[in-house]
């Protein structure tokens, strides 16, 4: 029994010590880095992603916006797409707001138009210039 619970207290000490690393690679990462993480995890393939034009946005210094082209769910490149991401304060891990909005415009139905809409609003309010 005593052997249970050394291996099982070594376990947890080993999850805890990867969940630190990890907390702390994150807590040291750039706003700039940052942004680019939640948008990787927006796509299907974001291995294949590819970055262009990122900026800051000058009247919302949490907001992020850029070009991003990746692969589809097929194998093929997608074409640069625009991008807005909003970060909560990326000091605290727990405060990131993975809001993404990408550009849409070929959608298609009711809720694909609304959320292209959404995406030009949110482009024309934080990331012309």
């Amino acid at each position: 029994m005593a052997k249970v619970t050394v291996a099982s207290i070594g376990v947890t000490l080993l999850v805890l010590a990867g969940a630190g690393c990890v907390w702390h690679y994150q807590q040291n990462m750039t706003p700039q880095a940052l942004h680019k993480k939640v948008v990787l995890g927006y796509l299907n393939d974001p291995d294949s992603a590819k970055f262009r034009g990122q900026f800051q946005s000058a009247r919302d210094k949490t907001v992020w916006c850029g070009e991003v082209n990746a692969k589809n769910k097929m194998g093929g490149m997608v074409g640069f797409t625009r991008y807005v991401v909003y970060l909560n304060d990326h000091e605290d891990i727990a405060g990131i707001r993975n809001e993404v909005y990408v550009d849409s415009p070929d959608a298609a139905g009711d809720a694909a138009k609304d959320a292209a809409m959404v995406f030009v609003s949110k482009w024309n309010i934080f990331c012309r210039p």
